[in-house]
């Protein structure tokens, strides 16, 4: 929705702001995160100063640019630029080659997001959320996040009517008043819709995953791999996500998850009501997706990627 002059002075911004950056911290190497605008400006240094540059996508970048072509040009410059491209996921890593070229194929890694794991603890006590929140006694389907059209969030609503249980959705977003008018319109008594938590420790958002017995994703969309997906995992809560993106790097189906079809609440209903009934299998396979965390989605493992990555792109002047 930007005008070119808002475009201009964005950009100028970014040149302006990187400028004084490099000229007070001479760095080795820029990382830029997503590709659009701001790997413009890491572009315009490495002309300039000859500081070498990582670019990461994370996925939405990509599907910024596809809507707005005006992001296109400098962005295929500022890859072909670079001197390594990073993607949260196989997915993400398919659409840029796709979009920009196979030719950067040879320079791009896949390294996914990940999370602080001294956050999740083997074990919490969600007890008094759980009286706080009326779920006393009560399974448990979670979903966190924005809620907005590509997140699927009303199909878990229409799905509730037939779950066996609690339905909590914590978040905000331009569809939260669709949902509320969905609830009503289906006089459902089962769905407990929440705003974001803004303590300052995120103590109150964790305790959801924890009290959970299932998290569902519901994306309509090619997410590159959602967060909240992981932060559930690291909760030993198992996922009910759709086959969509990035996921697939994630969850095993029947191991550490399920998938369900998109646009389809009668599947995540069923695939809900199949774990709550299910103790010992839900158990297992929250186990085997908070392991899948600790090997591959810790900050402390992603960040020594990066450290290689980094290591290799510098050559000492």
């Amino acid at each position: 929705d930007l005008a070119p002059s808002e475009f201009a002075v964005m950009y100028n911004a970014f040149i302006k702001g990187t400028i004084k950056a490099v000229e007070n911290f001479k760095p080795d190497i820029i990382h830029v995160h997503h590709v659009a605008v701001v790997s413009w400006a890491a572009r315009f240094i490495r002309s300039v100063y000859g500081t070498k540059y990582v670019v990461t996508s994370h996925g939405s970048c990509l599907h910024a640019i596809s809507r707005d072509r005006r992001y296109f040009r400098l962005s295929r410059d500022s890859l072909n630029g670079a001197s390594a491209i990073t993607v949260v996921s196989g997915d993400t890593r398919a659409k840029l080659l796709k979009m920009f070229g196979t030719h950067l194929s040879a320079k791009t890694r896949t390294i996914p997001g990940g999370i602080k794991l001294g956050m999740f603890p083997a074990e919490r006590n969600t007890s008094i959320l759980r009286k706080e929140l009326d779920l006393v006694g009560k399974k448990v389907a979670l979903f966190t996040g924005r809620i907005i059209s590509e997140k699927g969030v009303e199909y878990l609503v229409k799905a509730a009517k037939k779950i066996d249980g609690q339905v909590v959705i914590a978040g905000d977003g331009p569809q939260k008043e669709v949902l509320k008018k969905l609830i009503a319109d289906m006089k459902l008594t089962n769905v407990t819709l929440l705003g974001f938590f803004n303590d300052n420790d995120n103590k109150k958002f964790i305790d959801l995953y924890y009290l959970a017995d299932v998290f569902v994703s519901p994306s309509v969309w090619d997410e590159p791999l959602g967060l909240t997906i992981i932060e559930a995992m690291a909760a030993k809560t198992p996922p009910i996500v759709t086959r969509k993106g990035g996921v697939v790097m994630a969850i095993k189906d029947k191991i550490n998850g399920m998938f369900v079809r998109p646009r389809n609440s009668n599947e995540i209903a069923a695939a809900v009501n199949y774990l709550f009934a299910h103790d010992e299998l839900r158990d297992k396979m929250g186990l085997a997706a908070r392991k899948s965390v600790e090997e591959k989605f810790t900050w402390s493992k992603i960040a020594h990627r990066f450290d290689l990555l980094y290591h290799h792109i510098y050559q000492p002047k």
